[in-house]
This record gives structure tokens, sequence and C-alpha cells, in this order.
């Protein structure tokens, strides 16, 4: 009688299925350049944003430095900016930022006592544009005091403008920040981060009541509280990015092939590839924007 064969074989179960990986996404070059110039308001490259929509626009980059100074009595200041607040209404253009020294972290103010004239380039943009928008923007303050005087917090953050509304005082602002510190003798620097509502045009020297998108555009705020009375102040730096439409008298023609970006990317798109690079928003801004213009490292 013949041996009986032994198969030796062991079953093999089935192979798990192995999710298909979404193909990673690069920036082009006209997103890239976007994203440095997101990240570096200052000095990076004046370039079309990659906001929704084909109007053309020129570009151009706006500055206003001014000073808080504080009395005798008075421990602390609030101020915030919305770049998109460009309006000839009185309720936003005066708003879009304020100085409000209080004597005390508690003490409530109102943040529509403000100081007027403070907007980058609203002057040039009120007489020749007939619409604009921001596509880059930053706010930076600086101690101006002794180092014997230094003393007490500073809060720097990004914020709906909607909240400005709300607040009434430096403790309910320092709440709502990202970062809080001592007072550093370096400046603070915040870079805006674009909402959805921010990336509509709108006429400079419209003076009729705000719609509610207004207050879904993204603002900036710095508090500080603590200080030494009468410490001396901050300067403060305001530096806007705008595209603008010019008016029909201004005798400038803008063609939307040439002035808008062909980028295939979105906003979306950038802001994801500028996340991955750390904290951007609050970080120094000269170091890593050359990298971001690297866009085939940049990975989303």
């Amino acid at each position: 009688m013949a041996p009986k064969r032994i198969n030796n074989k062991k079953k093999v179960g089935k192979t798990a299925k192995i999710p298909k990986q979404v193909k990673p996404t690069t920036l082009d070059a006209n997103a890239a350049q976007y994203a440095a110039l997101l990240r570096d308001p200052c000095n990076g490259p004046l370039v079309p944003s990659v906001f929704p929509g084909a109007n053309g626009a020129l570009l151009a980059r706006f500055e206003y430095d001014g000073v808080i100074s504080t009395g005798a009595t008075e421990t602390g200041a609030a101020l915030y900016f919305v770049p998109n607040w460009i309006r000839n209404y009185a309720a936003l253009n005066a708003v879009g930022f304020a100085n409000v020294p209080v004597t005390a972290d508690g003490t409530s103010f109102n943040l529509a006592n403000t100081v007027t004239g403070w907007q980058p380039g609203f002057n040039f943009l009120f007489t020749n544009a007939s619409a604009v928008r921001c596509v880059s923007a930053c706010l930076q303050a600086t101690y101006m005091g002794t180092e014997l005087n230094r003393q007490g917090l500073i809060a720097i953050g990004s914020a709906p403008a909607g909240l400005f509304s709300d607040v009434t005082t430096t403790a309910q602002l320092r709440q709502a920040s990202q970062h809080v510190m001592r007072v550093p003798d370096k400046t603070v620097e915040i870079k805006w981060v674009p909402a959805q509502a921010d990336m509509e045009f709108v006429n400079p020297s419209w003076n009729t009541f705000p719609q509610a998108s207004e207050y879904a555009k993204n603002g900036m705020f710095v508090a500080l509280n603590g200080m030494a009375a009468g410490y001396g102040g901050l300067r403060i730096r305001l530096v806007a990015v705008y595209e603008w439409q010019p008016q029909l008298n201004v005798g400038l023609t803008v063609q939307p092939q040439f002035y808008h970006s062909t980028s295939r990317n979105t906003i979306d798109d950038v802001l994801r590839t500028l996340q991955k690079s750390g904290d951007w928003v609050f970080n120094n801004a000269l170091p890593v924007a050359r990298g971001v213009m690297k866009a085939a490292q940049y990975l989303i």
C-alpha cells in the first residue's frame, strides 16, 4: 500500500487591503511666492493672492508707524488691527485699530474710543481705488521704555473681528490671545491669517452700514498690563499689502489676465503648507521665508 502524501502547505489568510494613499500636492511657483508674502509681509514678493475669482488688481505695500504712550498713572494698553476694515464707515474705519490706555487689568474700556488715521494706505486707497482687499499684513510691537522699567505682560493674538466688539478689558484680550509672555526687550510680531470673508473686494469709499460678513474678517491684536506707570509706550508698526483696482479718473487699466494669479492651488493649500513649517504666524518671518519659495519641498 502506497504511503499517504501529507500536504505541508500552510493556509495563508487573505492579505489586508492597504488604503490608497492620496498623492501629495506641491505648491506651484505662484502659490509658493504668495506663501512667502503671507509669511513675510514686510519683505515678501509683491505677487497676487490665490484667492478665488478672476478679478485682476494692482499690488501695493503700505506701512504705518505709531506710538502708544500712557500717562503717569496708566499701566497698560490694548490695540487691534483689522486689515480689511478699510472703509469710510466710521464704525469700521475707526475701530480697525485703537489704543486704549487702562489703569488696571480689569478696568473697563471702550474700543470705539480709537485713534483714526492709522490704517496703512487708507488715504491713498480712498482717493484712488474702487475696490480693495488685503492679501498680507502684520502687526509689530516694540517696548520703548528703559530696561529698568521693563515689566508686565504682553499678549498677542489673531481673532475674527467680531471679538473686538465684545472685549472690554485687557484681561479678556489676553484670554483670547495665542501667546502671552513677559514684556520682551525685542519686537514681537503677529502675521495676519486670511479668512473666507477677507477674500471679497470692498469699495473703500462706501459709507453704508457694514454687512455681517465684516465681523467674520480676521484681525490681530496686542494687549499690555502690569507695566510701570508712564513706561514710555510701545512702538506699533502696521504693514499691509493690498490688491486694488483703480477708479476711472486715475487713468490706470487693470487687465485680469496679467494681474491675477494663475496658480492651481487654493488658499487652503497655501495655509496647510505654511502650517507644516511651524508656528509661522508668530515666529520670525525672514529665515523660513526663503525656504517657502522652494515649493517642491513642501508637501500638503
